[in-house]
């Protein structure tokens, strides 16, 4: 079984819980701003390296992006959070404001997005997290799966997955073995007239194309991968990261342009924004050439 197809069917396999017979399938999409007011909170720490790293702004907003998907039964919604982690009690906080279906969350793993753990505050025995904060996106993420599941409509699935030496030279494992899984993977549904209602898409990498010295919020390179290909396939992207052990991530990787032929080696807003435009270029592209499935 070709990959994509094992990921659909691990999803379906999650959907109508239950019943006897499955249904047509119905996704719905929906998304929430997570960014943290920095004014207002007087003091966000940013997680992901040091302690004591203070956030001076923000760059682009953090989202909680959720797909919901039904087949007759319990509704699955499948949220992807710009951020470092969400701990099983928040995440249980969250399912219980989202009556009546499965939530799956997923934090990107975000390395320039507030402390939501409580490691990275002004020291090693200091808490980082803001409890207005939390529930701020403990309601937000909430929301989103809720209004993904009103949301749920008939829709048709295309399936498609791009590996290319181009992406795994965006990742650069500096612990060994130096193993990569580069593959892109992508789940985008179809609604009426098969206009793209939205696409989850799949990656192994860690947001860290903005390094250790970066003081501004940031969703990294999933910032532009999401913005991007929202204009080249329509509909709600949702990012749900892969297995990014120690350690696949940009931030290490020399990334060439293939268009001006610069060579991205430092940590920047350069890189992440080259990593996810050309991710989502990549993507979109294999999306045209993808299957389209209906699951009845």
């Amino acid at each position: 079984m070709k990959k994509t197809e094992m990921a659909l069917w691990m999803m379906l396999a999650a959907l109508g819980s239950g019943t006897a017979a499955a249904g047509e399938l119905r996704v719905g999409v929906a998304k929430r701003v997570v960014t943290p007011d920095v004014k207002a909170l007087g003091k966000v720490y940013i997680a992901g390296y040091d302690n004591n790293r203070l956030a001076t702004g923000v760059h682009d907003e953090l989202y909680a992006r959720c797909m919901a998907m039904s087949t007759g039964g319990t509704p699955l919604a499948i949220c992807g959070v710009d951020v470092i982690g969400i701990y099983w009690d928040d995440a249980q906080k969250i399912r219980a404001k989202v009556p009546g279906a499965q939530v799956v969350i997923a934090a990107t793993h975000d390395h320039e997005g507030p402390d939501t753990m409580g490691l990275w505050g002004p020291s090693e025995s200091k808490t980082g997290m803001d409890e207005r904060y939390m529930q701020f996106l403990i309601e937000q993420t909430a929301e989103a799966a809720r209004e993904a599941v009103a949301n749920l409509k008939p829709a048709k699935v295309r399936l498609a997955r791009v590996k290319t030496p181009e992406l795994d030279s965006f990742i650069k494992d500096n612990r060994p073995p130096d193993v990569h899984d580069s593959d892109v993977v992508l789940l985008q549904a179809l609604g009426a007239g098969n206009k793209p209602v939205g696409t989850l898409v799949n990656w192994a990498n860690h947001p860290e194309a903005l390094g250790s010295k970066n003081q501004l919020i940031t969703a990294d390179y999933p910032a532009r991968l999401c913005s991007e290909l929202e204009k080249l396939a329509g509909g709600t992207v949702v990012f749900v990261n892969g297995a990014v052990g120690g350690m696949q991530s940009p931030g290490n990787a020399k990334i060439k342009d293939r268009k001006t032929g610069q060579i991205y080696d430092e940590a920047s807003f350069e890189k992440a924004d080259y990593v996810g435009g050309r991710v989502a270029e990549l993507a979109a592209e294999a999306l045209k050439k993808g299957e389209v499935l209906g699951v009845d």
